[in-house]
């Protein structure tokens, strides 16, 4: 399989490529974006937002308002629902207390739902999460919010933190499309990519499976009690399933409830690189094998690429 990628960006090394030099136009140029479904269809006033930067005034939006639909259940490409999240025995997950790069860009995410869970930076203002997250109460009647905080700890916000302006995702109506396209992109109000910088993403190729190299971020209840990241390094891609672009990814990494949207990332080009190749999704057995599920591919790709492109810095 050939993988597609998109490179990060570390602050510290100025020689970091920070845009899409390894994604093929080919691949851009048939880009459907009618899959992308958004959040917002009615504009209004949150108030001026003037950024560090210059930025213009701009408005904030939300979705129309409507009849409030049961939260999407995330299904395999059977149609088999997917269940929470499991720890395994041998549980590597720790504390991370490293606040260097790219350690400090995974952060925790709270929403209107009176939910949380995890996401990553991927661009200046963009962050990846799970499509699931996203507080699908509070969307159904108009009136919704995200904060994001990198590195959140204890209650903390060492390195600031951002409401979130938008969201895009890929659609929720096939079901055998939702888990191996469990991610959405938010664009932050406050470009915290910008200073702290960012990670790439790529799909996974077949000949990684097995490799003990990729390490997760997340907050997970079980683990700090969802006030602290933890963090588990040196795992393992056991088998990945293809579905419309999209991947699921199995491991028996132990995640938990928060540990959603995580990333699972590694290094790439000699160490300069870090990639990550999808985010925590959910349980789900594979072949009566109960595994957790990672939801990546070319997709990821595909609507990390877009928003760099549509919302820039």
């Amino acid at each position: 399989m050939l993988t597609q990628s998109i490179a990060g960006f570390d602050p510290e090394r100025t020689s970091c490529p920070k845009d899409n030099r390894v994604v093929s136009p080919i691949i851009l140029k048939h880009l459907d974006v009618s899959y992308f479904t958004s959040l917002n269809a009615e504009e209004m006033y949150f108030g001026p937002l003037v950024t560090s930067l210059g930025d213009i005034m701009r408005r904030a939006t939300c979705p129309k308002t409507g009849v409030r639909p049961p939260k999407p259940k995330i299904r395999d490409k059977k149609g088999r629902k997917v269940t929470p999240l499991t720890v395994f025995p041998g549980d590597g997950r720790n504390i991370l207390f490293d606040t260097s790069w790219p350690w400090l860009l995974t952060g925790k995410i709270i929403t209107s739902d009176n939910d949380t869970g995890s996401g990553v930076l991927i661009g200046d203002r963009l962050v990846l999460t799970a499509r699931h997250v996203l507080p699908w109460n509070s969307i159904s009647t108009g009136n919704w919010w995200m904060k994001f905080t990198p590195h959140y700890f204890d209650g903390t916000e060492p390195f600031g933190s951002s409401f979130v302006s938008d969201a895009r995702h890929y659609g929720t109506d096939d079901s055998e499309f939702n888990l191996s396209h469990d991610y959405a992109v938010l664009r932050l109000f406050e470009p915290l990519g910008h200073q702290l910088g960012y990670i790439g993403t790529t799909s996974f190729d077949d000949d990684w499976r097995n490799l003990n190299v990729w390490s997760n971020i997340g907050y997970p209840f079980d683990v700090g009690g969802g006030e602290r990241p933890a963090v588990q390094n040196f795992q393992p891609m056991e088998d990945d399933y293809e579905d419309d672009n999209g991947q699921t990814l199995e491991t028996e990494a132990s995640l938990n409830h928060g540990n959603s949207g995580g990333p699972f990332f590694a290094w790439f080009e000699n160490g300069t690189q870090v990639r990550a190749c999808g985010v925590a999704s959910g349980e789900v057995s594979f072949n009566s094998d109960v595994d957790n599920s990672v939801s990546g591919g070319d997709n990821l790709v595909n609507i990390v690429d877009w928003a760099r492109a549509n919302w820039p810095l």
